[in-house]
């Protein structure tokens, strides 16, 4: 992330706050607008985005959490690894690495042989898992994967499989 702003203090954090709040942070020179800048609100040297609503020369997001907020620019795509098969006790089931390092991931989808699966995404170790509920015939099979980070940016990766793993 890149700061276009300095950081406001909008209150304690983790004061809890009665509702929802809508802030407005101005922008201060041109390239503090555009594509890929939002809200942020930095909790415990992390900066998490809230939105990025333009408005005139301000920039909108809603929260329940104030604290030390500022706008940033998201400047990395999403990062999709190589699927790979791993074995589960129900079965082998498709790994895909994805993670994302500025605004967070908003979406990721998965197509096998052109049909969309239902993805488990795990943030938190940086993946997704499909466990298919019918094995897949045996062979290759091609993996499409798409993802959109919460500012926007998207990438897109097409892999080959070997359905059972070997």
């Amino acid at each position: 992330l890149e700061a276009v702003s300095p950081l406001y203090r909008f209150g304690n954090a983790w004061r809890p706050a009665k509702g929802y709040n809508v802030v407005r942070l101005k922008r201060t020179t041109p390239a503090a607008g555009g594509p890929h800048v939002g809200v942020y609100l930095h909790d415990r040297g992390r900066f998490w985005r809230l939105g990025g609503l333009e408005k005139g020369d301000w920039v909108q997001a809603g929260t329940v959490h104030l604290g030390d907020l500022a706008l940033m620019r998201d400047v990395s795509d999403p990062v999709i690894g190589e699927p790979y098969l791993d074995e589960h006790p129900a079965g082998p089931r498709l790994v895909v690495p994805v993670k994302e390092e500025g605004a967070g991931l908003s979406k990721v989808t998965v197509t096998v042989d052109g049909r969309e699966v239902p993805l488990e995404l795990q943030r938190a170790f940086d993946r997704g898992l499909w466990l298919p509920a019918r094995r897949p015939a045996p062979g290759p099979h091609v993996v499409e994967i798409h993802a959109r980070d919460r500012s926007g940016r998207r990438v897109s990766k097409r892999a080959t499989v070997i359905w059972p793993p070997r």
